[in-house]
């Protein structure tokens, strides 16, 4: 029991200890909050460029005409199809994101925050870079908070 108790209390003042330093770059929370918001912030443009791409309304209109049908269902019923697909990819596409060429670019131990730089590497996405930032919050939980902003090259 006595062994039990010391290793937990090890274990809390360990956990304690790395809470109070600056995030890096390269922590895994730190990455996987980045690529987080980067894939919430590009999802919309990914889905509008899926439906661009593969949904022409005149198109879809003549169709339903030279078939004879009604063209507001058709057409309802083409833009839920191609937007249900537009989904699969996006979400298809963005489970295979992650971060190379990790960079620090500043850290302020004082306000425990890091300046981040990073390529996005992913198959169906080219030449995007990252520039993120993490900072460690103040409140109880220590959680790190991540801001990113990207750029196409």
């Amino acid at each position: 029991m006595r062994k039990i108790l010391t290793f937990l209390v090890m274990v809390q003042l360990f956990t304690s200890c790395n809470l109070d330093k600056t995030p890096k770059c390269g922590d895994s929370d730190v990455v996987n909050k980045a690529i987080e918001l980067f894939n919430q912030q590009i999802k919309e443009k990914l889905k509008n460029e899926y439906v661009d791409k593969n949904f022409n309304e005149y198109d879809a209109i003549e169709y339903a005409k030279n078939k004879g049908w009604n063209t507001t269902d058709y057409l309802k019923t083409e833009k839920n199809r191609i937007n249900t697909e537009a989904d699969e990819y996006v979400n298809n596409t963005l489970k295979s994101t992650v971060l190379k060429s990790i960079r620090s670019n500043s850290i302020n131990k004082e306000i425990k925050l890091c300046s981040c730089s990073a390529e996005v590497a992913n198959l169906n996405l080219k030449n995007i870079d990252v520039d993120y930032t993490a900072q460690q919050t103040e409140d109880k939980e220590k959680s790190i908070f991540v801001e990113l902003t990207y750029s196409v090259k």
